[in-house]
């Protein structure tokens, strides 16, 4: 689990498509008084390709909040910088913790699919031929 900076407002910066954003609000029992927190990314689902280059993702929060990433599957993030590293399915989950002691967390879903490799083959020109030899 790698810990981000204070977090709040709706700045985001994740790359691919997605759909709406996956949020969930937190009970702050014993509280009076405030909002209850909640922590959002942009999108919930994005598409990737195993061997694409790491990408940032970035949670927010509906106020003042130290926001942590955490990830499972073949990826891993650290300060909401995602690398992969493979194929399949990946989770990012972001936590908010207020300073008040209110806790809520999101996640967003990746599907990695497999890279196709590509080959291709030039001309050499530095290349010998060789003989095969004869009996």
């Amino acid at each position: 689990m790698t810990v981000s900076q204070l977090v709040f407002g709706n700045d985001t910066d994740e790359g691919g498509s997605g759909g709406e954003a996956t949020t969930s609000t937190a009970s702050a029992s014993g509280l009076s008084g405030g909002s209850e927190l909640t922590v959002r990314f942009a999108q919930s689902t994005l598409a990737k390709t195993w061997g694409d280059p790491p990408f940032r993702v970035r949670a927010t929060a509906n106020q003042q909040a130290q926001i942590t990433y955490d990830a499972t599957g073949p990826c891993r993030v650290e300060d909401g910088q995602v690398s992969l590293d493979g194929a399949g399915a990946c989770r990012v989950t972001a936590t908010a913790a207020s300073t008040n002691g209110q806790q809520a967390s999101a996640r967003l879903d990746i599907a990695l699919a497999k890279a196709r490799p590509k080959i291709s083959a030039g001309t050499c020109r530095s290349c010998t031929r060789v003989s095969s030899p004869t009996s």
